[in-house]
């Protein structure tokens, strides 16, 4: 499995998942820790997120 992050996303609408899991990329794989605030691609936007799990 790639190592990937579980991160829970900052959107207000009751019918969208909370939760989502994201690749890490490379550049950042050492640094990233859960509590991390990260911003992720969500509906063609940039949005915060905080690291709820990391799959290494």
């Amino acid at each position: 499995m790639p190592d990937c992050a579980q991160v829970a996303v900052d959107v207000k609408h009751p019918k969208i998942k909370k939760e989502y899991t994201y690749l890490i990329p490379e550049n950042i794989k050492k640094s990233i820790k859960i509590g991390d605030v990260v911003q992720v691609p969500f509906n063609n936007a940039e949005i915060d997120g905080v690291v709820t799990d990391n799959f290494f």
